[in-house]
């Protein structure tokens, strides 16, 4: 499911229904994991985190569509589970930061972008 995702890093009108299963996989195989209650390595964490930060990262906040943004922040809130002791100060700053724009409808420079509730929600839990 990682590579997939970050073959598809740039989000498009093309990528969207590639990306959108991808993301919801990933999100179920988590959540198996965790009902089960077994553990996540570090090094797989960071590898199923690797695509998730690209896509954020490669894209403009404003034009990653609503239920992408939603099903990404659904797998971090899943990955966190494993790691929220242990992840780094400069990957809680960022997570904040884009929880914070999306539920306060933020975008930058001054413009603001109202998302769908369930997108605010996901931010929210995340």
């Amino acid at each position: 499911m990682c590579v997939p995702l970050l073959a598809q890093s740039r989000i498009d009108n093309k990528s969207i229904p590639k990306i959108l299963p991808l993301l919801s996989e990933l999100s179920e195989c988590l959540k198996i994991h965790n009902r089960e209650k077994k553990d996540l390595s570090p090094a797989l964490i960071s590898y199923a985190f690797f695509p998730l930060s690209t896509l954020l990262t490669r894209n403009e906040s404003a034009t990653i569509p609503d239920q992408v943004l939603e099903r990404i922040f659904n797998v971090l809130e899943l990955l966190f589970r494993w790691c929220w002791w242990t992840c780094e100060d400069a990957i809680w700053e960022q997570v904040l930061t884009i929880s914070v724009t999306v539920v306060g409808g933020l975008v930058g420079k001054g413009k603001n972008r109202e998302r769908a509730d369930e997108t605010k929600e996901a931010a929210t839990r995340l």
